[in-house]
């Protein structure tokens, strides 16, 4: 692991302020005492400088950084570009610099990373979530039953297009005008008047219908007759939807609750539970939820060995440490300021898989799943796995880079 740099010598300037001056061919030092370390200036420094590390995205690191300093957007940064910075700005932006070609990862730095659309806080204790990742909600979200109908029907309520006006046909909208109504007002005129719907006229019984009755020879339904102009009411419309129990996923090391937060929001008809062994994870994850507004279960413990036995879930969803330790000391110096508990898998990278995997079929429901994110090259090997324990219809997915990165099956 990478030392920290020291401390950058500064020169300062007649304003107060001050910026690391480094006469390399790769930073650029002021012209002179008077010139002025602005937003732009200071961007394009900093800049060169990442990009002299090798850090792969330098612009976006150096505006990540400067934003999160100033607190205020990327896009502020641009329209403020000639802004100088104070003294106070540009000594704690040197000291993200430093930190971050020390190899301490950005998210760490601002406290903050976005995943599926969310803004996570993240800290040193937690994994930083992954692009990559997604793909393990998607696959999670798509083996979970499909939501109940009147949850279907509420949602598209929502979305539903307001009717269109006789105002819109008169003005020359194409679109069908409305059947017409008795209370219907006329553009500008005061609505003072009110008519009744005409009754609708009664046919009469036929003779034979009227003759079967007497002779008590008719059946009375024991359906109550729909009224006319009604709409069936969604939460009795199926009884399938009344009788089913309540779709439930358990997240199996959460870490920032990231996965199980972007599973709630994107179903919140279900039942979300995660665990993690880390007790500071859980209260980071606790956190994310609360700024989120979305009603996660948190446990902490080892696995699935926390939770009560009657908690048995449609969907098992986990992203457990997968790097074989071997491995741990070649990474990048940014990954290994990640907690060694989230990356470390033992000698092949799947201790912690077969782990769950020997705990999983007691808290699975009849017919549940269980989906894994993995490392490269790991797809054969947790499919083999899923199979000795008893999963069927096994397959794995790939990310957007063509490898394979989700394993899942299904129980019968």
């Amino acid at each position: 692991m990478s030392t920290p740099a020291s401390p950058s010598r500064h020169t300062p300037h007649s304003n107060g302020t001050a910026l690391p001056a480094h006469s390399s061919a790769h930073g650029e030092a002021p012209a002179s005492d008077s010139d002025l370390w602005t937003i732009g200036r200071v961007l394009r420094w900093t800049q060169q400088r990442f990009a002299a590390r090798g850090l792969p995205s330098p612009r976006l690191d150096a505006e990540l950084l400067l934003a999160h300093t100033l607190q205020r957007s990327r896009v502020g940064l641009y329209t403020h570009f000639d802004q100088p910075l104070s003294k106070d700005e540009l000594a704690r932006y040197r000291e993200c610099i430093v930190r971050r070609l020390a190899g301490v990862p950005v998210a760490y730095l601002t406290g903050e990373k976005e995943f599926y659309g969310l803004s996570l806080h993240v800290s040193e204790a937690v994994l930083i979530p992954r692009p990559e990742t997604e793909l393990l909600v998607d696959v999670a979200v798509r083996l979970l039953p499909p939501a109940p109908i009147s949850a279907t029907v509420l949602a598209d309520a929502e979305h539903e297009p307001e009717p269109t006006s006789s105002v819109d046909v008169a003005a020359g909208s194409t679109a069908e005008p409305r059947a017409s109504s008795l209370h219907e007002p006329e553009p500008g005129i005061e609505m003072t008047v009110h008519y009744d719907a005409t009754e609708a006229p009664v046919e009469e019984e036929p003779e034979a219908a009227v003759q079967a009755k007497a002779e008590g020879q008719g059946t009375a339904s024991t359906e109550p007759a729909m009224q006319p102009g009604t709409q069936p009411n969604p939460a009795e419309s199926s009884q399938e939807d009344a009788g089913r129990a309540v779709a439930r996923v358990i997240d199996v090391g959460t870490g920032s609750g990231a996965v199980a937060l972007a599973i709630k929001h994107l179903r919140p008809d279900v039942e979300v539970l995660a665990v993690d062994i880390s007790p500071v994870a859980i209260a980071v994850a606790t956190e994310n939820a609360a700024r989120l507004g979305l009603l996660v279960e948190f446990w902490q413990g080892d696995l699935l060995s926390a939770l009560p036995a009657d908690r048995q879930a449609d969907v098992l969803v986990a992203n457990l440490p997968y790097i074989p330790t071997a491995e741990i000391a070649a990474l990048q110096a940014e990954v290994r300021h990640e907690p060694h508990s989230a990356l470390d898998g033992g000698s092949d990278g799947l201790v912690v898989v077969r782990r769950l995997l020997s705990q999983s079929r007691s808290m699975l429901r009849r017919g549940g799943a269980i989906a894994l994110e993995i490392g490269a090259g790991q797809a054969a090997a947790t499919m083999a796995l899923l199979h000795q324990a008893g999963f069927v219809d096994v397959r794995s997915e790939l990310d957007l880079a063509k490898i394979p990165r989700v394993v899942h099956g299904r129980l019968l």
